[in-house]
This record gives structure tokens, C-alpha cells and sequence, in this order.
């Protein structure tokens, strides 16, 4: 699925906390360095990890490396709503 061709990664930069936790799927924002930012109740469930312990913290460094498949990132796409674009760019 092209999340890009759907503009939902331009719907998830604009979403609030509230409307993310709302989502069926798990979210998790990360700025230009990788740093997580958004982590929606989906992944808290799903992960079990609390946002105290992701926000803030290189995610594919020091939470998901099993996801930072062969150092190709590719859950990043298009921007984020921290302000800043997503790795790659």
C-alpha cells in the first residue's frame, strides 16, 4: 500500500494525540535524527512500551532495531509532525 498515494502521511502530520490514538494501527513520529516524537496507544498496546520511554529516544537505535531492516529505514516516508522531515530526506 502506498501511504503517500493515499495522502495519509499528510493526514498523520496534522492528526492530535487524540485523534492517533483513535487509529487501529500504531503510529510513531521521528524527527530528521531518528529521535521518536508521536507514539500513538495502539503501539503502547502492541509494543508495550510506554511514551515515557520512547519520546525522545532514537527509535531504530535503542527500541526497534529488529525493524531497521539491512539500515534501509523504510517506515519513513514523507514528513513528520515534528516539525522536521523524515530520515532520507
Amino acid at each position: 500500500m502506498d501511504l503517500a498515494a493515499l495522502g495519509l502521511h499528510h493526514w498523520l502530520d496534522e492528526a492530535s494525540d487524540a485523534e492517533l490514538d483513535q487509529l487501529p494501527f500504531g503510529v510513531i513520529g521521528m524527527d530528521r535524527d531518528g529521535r521518536a516524537c508521536r507514539y500513538n496507544q495502539y503501539e503502547v498496546r502492541m509494543a508495550r512500551f510506554e511514551p515515557a520511554e520512547v519520546i525522545g529516544r532514537k527509535f531504530f537505535e535503542e527500541i526497534g532495531r529488529c525493524m531497521d531492516w539491512h539500515g534501509r529505514r523504510t517506515l519513513c516516508t514523507g514528513r513528520t509532525a515534528c516539525g522536521r522531515a523524515r530520515l532520507g530526506d
